[in-house]
């Protein structure tokens, strides 16, 4: 896995820099790493190799917010690149149904159950409000330039509350609930008081 996780890094590193700085490399690790310890909960259902291809290419076209899922989606039911067209036929559509399935804002049902694991590890480890803050001034940063930093900072903080508050809308898969439910709840208390 290890070779593997640098081959992606190695071959993706250009792509990846036409995203926000919030979906690079770091995410992704974070990501992989989150859905390992989901997995372990599970009692290991899934291979760790599916957890990484997943967790690094969900947001390859993250430079794209309205229609990134979708892209990562087609790409990976189609691509003919050696690190996924060596997949097995099912191994490939339970990647490229997690790149689809993945987001926050998904509203349907979870086509398989490690479509939900890889949007449950989107979500990153629970906990660290500081590092999910800077993610969002970041966003607005790369995309926002003129806004001054009070605006960003602002701006970030209510997209926290929206998105990841006690009434936000980003949907928190059963099994990261059942995996993190002490720590997601501390995280909301932390984000409302922001």
């Amino acid at each position: 896995i290890l070779v593997l996780r640098k081959e992606i890094k190695e071959k993706f590193q250009d792509a990846w820099k036409l995203n926000d700085k919030g979906h690079q490399e770091e995410h992704y690790e974070n990501v992989f790493q989150c859905g390992l310890a989901i997995n372990d909960s599970l009692g290991g259902r899934y291979d760790p190799k599916l957890i990484m291809l997943a967790a690094y290419f969900i947001d390859l076209f993250a430079w794209s917010r309205v229609n990134h899922h979708e892209l990562s989606h087609l790409w990976v039911s189609t691509t003919d690149h050696p690190i996924i067209g060596t997949l097995s036929k099912n191994n490939r559509y339970l990647v490229s149904i997690a790149c689809l399935q993945h987001r926050a804002s998904f509203k349907g049902h979870f086509s398989h159950e490690f479509a939900e694991l890889i949007s449950a590890a989107d979500r990153e480890f629970p906990g660290d409000v500081d590092h999910m803050l800077q993610r969002a001034i970041d966003y607005r940063l790369k995309w926002n330039p003129e806004m001054s930093a009070g605006q960003r900072r602002d701006e970030a903080i209510k997209h926290l509350k929206d998105k990841f508050g006690y009434k936000g809308y980003s949907r928190y898969p059963s099994m990261y609930n059942n995996a993190f439910k002490g720590e997601l709840e501390k995280q909301r208390e932390l984000i409302e008081a922001l």
